[in-house]
């Protein structure tokens, strides 16, 4: 919010402006008016300058309260907005105010410009309070996942290499077996191989005898 609040008030009538301005000095409210008299006006308003609160008359000639809400809603959708009427009756208040409106007043009303106006720019910071923890919390959760992720592919890592590592161990175990196991079986022996042995525990068996 600015300080002090900027506020654009579309209002053909010098005088209806006037009484709109000496109640916001009044509640000694910190603000900057600036009044639109037309469409062009306003539309310029709205395309050049960041608003805290936009005040609009109802019936203007060839414009309107509601043409001017719309316009709003669609240039500047966060920004508060009430209408000030003094033909505005109940049904068609309550089309403005589902329309979008924050609230509006009646100029036979004015008393209720000030409690208004506070009310909406005290509801507008709380909501943008509320956006930008919103945010927050959404960049941060942006950021957990992506470090989950991160966390759960270095895991992924971790175990196939882990993996790998006790298979390698198992290759290793089996070829020691295979280097430390015993001499082969005569079965085992190639041919030819068998009448050699067979050749020298005869030779061996004579000498015994001999002795």
């Amino acid at each position: 919010m600015n300080n002090p609040v900027l506020i654009l008030y579309l209002e053909d009538d010098p005088r209806d402006a006037e009484l709109v301005r000496d109640q916001l000095q009044q509640a000694r409210i910190p603000c900057e008016l600036r009044v639109a008299s037309n469409r062009a006006e306003y539309e310029a308003a709205l395309a050049q300058t960041r608003f805290d609160l936009i005040l609009s008359d109802y019936k203007l000639p060839n414009y309107d309260g509601m043409a001017a809400l719309a316009l709003a809603r669609t240039k500047q959708p966060e920004v508060p907005f009430i209408l000030i009427s003094g033909t505005l009756g109940e049904e068609r208040a309550v089309d403005c105010v589902v329309s979008g409106a924050t609230d509006y007043v009646l100029k036979q009303r004015l008393q209720r410009l000030v409690p208004a106006v506070l009310r909406a720019l005290t509801e507008a910071e709380e909501h943008r309070k509320r956006r930008e923890a919103e945010e927050t919390l959404r960049q941060q959760t942006g950021e957990l996942h992506a470090r989950n992720n991160e966390l759960t592919r270095f895991n992924r890592v971790a175990v196939g290499r882990e993996l790998r590592m006790i298979e390698l161990k198992r290759e290793v175990n089996e070829l020691c077996r295979r280097l430390d196991e015993p001499p082969r079986h005569v079965m085992d022996l190639p041919p030819g191989v068998e009448s050699d042995r067979s050749s020298v525990i005869s030779h061996r068996s004579s000498v015994i005898s001999e002795q």
